[in-house]
This record gives structure tokens, C-alpha cells and sequence, in this order.
């Protein structure tokens, strides 16, 4: 099957999985550094609703042709007051956006959140006051991509391997 040694197909594997074990811990190391020092602080909701982008997304994946889809973002706008300075954010937590391919996907992650005129707790960067979210978490998504290629990685360094 393979006439590698398996020292050598342990080197192997691992130069292919070390690196995707460092994403990992790279990205827990900034989430909990971003996460741990924020401060909360009540605000209001001013809106909340779904907005529909428009992205571009490639035909197939043999191809470099690409078209226009459309996507749709839970968006909650929400006031605070720091220091007796106002700010308005609408970021729903740390990381990047997350985009529904359906409005009522969409709708039902807004569901999660409080509604116009309602109170909600802020978290805000204390270097950065204008910098705040309502959730200090990373988006669940960003986890499942990041362990699958993790996965991936250390499969093919495997498969490579054996």
C-alpha cells in the first residue's frame, strides 16, 4: 500500500494537521481575548428587521463565472450611552456577518433578539466605546467551518500518510 515508513508518514500527517490545530487555537485565543475584556451596558433597540444584500456567487465551481444571489441579514440597531457620549451599532456579535439564504431563516434568527423599544444589554470595547455587539460569542457557523477544515486537513494529511 505505501512504502513510506510510518515515522515518515507521521511526519507527514502532522505537518498537514499542525497547522489547522493552530487555526484553531489562534482563533479561541482571539475570541476569549476580544470576549474577556468588554464591558456591558444597558441600551435600546431602534430597529430591528432583515435587509436583503445582494452577493455574488460563482456558477459552478469550474468555472470563474459568477452571478448575483440574494441573501438576507437579521439586522438589530440599537443605542447606548457611554460616558454621556451616544453610539449606535449593529453588529449582533463578534466576527464576521452571517448571511440566510431565505428571508424566513433570517427572520427566525431576529426572533432571538429584542424588538424595537426594548432594552438590551450592550457589550462594548472599553478602547473602542464605538465598538460594541450583543453577543460576545462567535457565530456557531464560524466554529463549524473552522473544526471541518481543521478535519479536512488532518484527513488528507492522513490519507497522505497511509
Amino acid at each position: 500500500m505505501n512504502d513510506l515508513p510510518w515515522a515518515v508518514s507521521l511526519v507527514i500527517a502532522l505537518l498537514l494537521g499542525f497547522p489547522a490545530l493552530l487555526l484553531l487555537g489562534r482563533a479561541w485565543c482571539l475570541y476569549h481575548q476580544t470576549a474577556r475584556g468588554w464591558c456591558a451596558v444597558s441600551g435600546r433597540v431602534v430597529h430591528a428587521g432583515v435587509e436583503e444584500i445582494l452577493v455574488s456567487v460563482r456558477v459552478s465551481t469550474s468555472t470563474s463565472t459568477f452571478r448575483l444571489a440574494k441573501r438576507y441579514q437579521p439586522v438589530v440597531e440599537y443605542e447606548y450611552a457611554i460616558a454621556g457620549r451616544r453610539f449606535q451599532s449593529r453588529r449582533l456579535f463578534v466576527g464576521d456577518v452571517v448571511l440566510y439564504s431565505s428571508v424566513a431563516d433570517a427572520q427566525k434568527a431576529l426572533e432571538r433578539y429584542p424588538r424595537p423599544g426594548e432594552a438590551v444589554t450592550v457589550w462594548y470595547n472599553p478602547l473602542d466605546p464605538a465598538e460594541a455587539v450583543l453577543q460576545k460569542t462567535l457565530h456557531w457557523q464560524f466554529w463549524v467551518f473552522l473544526l471541518l477544515g481543521a478535519g479536512l486537513a488532518a484527513g488528507i494529511g492522513g490519507f497522505l500518510a497511509s
